[in-house]
């Protein structure tokens, strides 16, 4: 099981928080500038990190946030209109128009300041049909419209989430919900932020009984899937949750832990550009996150399984109760 010393993590940023700085918008233009010339002049992207100083890593986490609202803006327009056109990926999986010009505009957008970046996004995917593996090299993670079916029902539980990942491991996200007018953001080592507040995980939440707990039940609707959801959901319930919850966005879910309105998330399905911004968030935020069958470290992205919590104590309080494969059918006698 993954695991953390909370204490210590909150210690390091506190320290790191003192170096963290914020650019303005002309000197971020520079700085980004400054960034490609260092990346270009490495060769090998992979080693691209070690290049990087702390204006590069504050230049590419205001980018990211830039890029979030600009998504939010758009996602927002739309929200208000009377109705979205949409098509359907599969019975439960709904793409619109505006998931489709979301990544269209941030895509150009990354490619027009960072070229050499490697993008992975929701809708591109889909054309392909197959998930590109996370390499070493910079990589921009998107998911356009997380929440699509709250998007298209005007239900105000939808965002945008973007993720900048280095060396294979996460340093800058930020997700918006334009709708509620929040900005949730983290770089490495500096903290999580709503609205350019920092914000922490629940305190002193170590026990099931204590906790609201969120989670999704996916767009599958395989009879052994749905199952194995409401198996979970029912031992999550029996095991004396304080509460259950779904947002219909797993984005929005690791936001919410990371912010306090939710103690813990799980969730088996979803992809890398549904939780690698909410991810990095969770653990700036002094949280921490795991995947309840490969123990490793950092929490893998593409494993499509995420369980997050406010403390190593309440992890391991709900792992034991959340099975990973369907539960077997008891046989009938006669």
């Amino acid at each position: 099981m993954a695991s953390l010393d909370t204490r210590g993590r909150k210690a390091k940023r506190q320290k790191d928080s003192q170096t963290c700085r914020r650019p303005d918008a002309q000197a971020d233009s520079l700085a980004r500038r400054r960034v490609l010339s260092r990346m270009n002049s490495v060769g090998d992207s992979a080693r691209a990190e070690e290049t990087l100083d702390e204006n590069d890593l504050d230049a590419m986490h205001q980018f990211c946030e830039s890029l979030a609202q600009e998504a939010g803006a758009l996602i927002l327009a739309a929200f208000r209109k009377s109705d979205a056109t949409y098509e359907q990926k599969s019975r439960t999986d709904p793409v619109t128009e505006t998931d489709l010009l979301v990544e269209r505009v941030i895509k150009a957008r990354i490619h027009d300041a960072y070229p050499s970046h490697v993008f992975i996004g929701e809708e591109s995917v889909s054309e392909s049909g197959e998930v590109p593996p996370l390499t070493l090299a910079p990589t921009w993670i998107l998911d356009p419209i997380d929440g699509t079916c709250n998007f298209v029902h005007r239900i105000p539980m939808c965002c945008c989430s973007i993720a900048l990942a280095i060396g294979g491991e996460l340093v800058v996200g930020a997700v918006c919900n334009p709708v509620s007018g929040e900005l949730f953001s983290a770089r490495r080592g500096c903290g999580a932020f709503l609205n350019k507040q920092r914000i922490a995980v629940s305190s002193g939440v170590r026990a099931l009984d204590q906790a609201a707990v969120a989670t999704e039940f996916g767009s599958s609707r395989d009879a052994a899937k749905v199952d194995l959801m409401l198996h979970n959901a029912r031992r999550v319930l029996v095991e004396h949750a304080q509460a259950l919850r779904s947002t219909g966005s797993a984005a929005l879910n690791l936001c919410y832990v990371a912010c306090g309105r939710f103690d813990a998330y799980y969730e088996w399905g979803p992809y890398i550009w549904d939780v690698a911004a909410g991810a990095l968030l969770v653990t700036e935020a002094g949280g921490v996150l795991a995947d309840p069958e490969r123990h490793t470290e950092p929490f893998d992205m593409t494993s499509r399984r995420i369980v997050a919590a406010a403390s190593p104590q309440l992890l391991s309080a709900l792992l034991p109760t959340l099975g990973t494969r369907e539960p077997a059918t008891p046989s009938s006698s006669c």
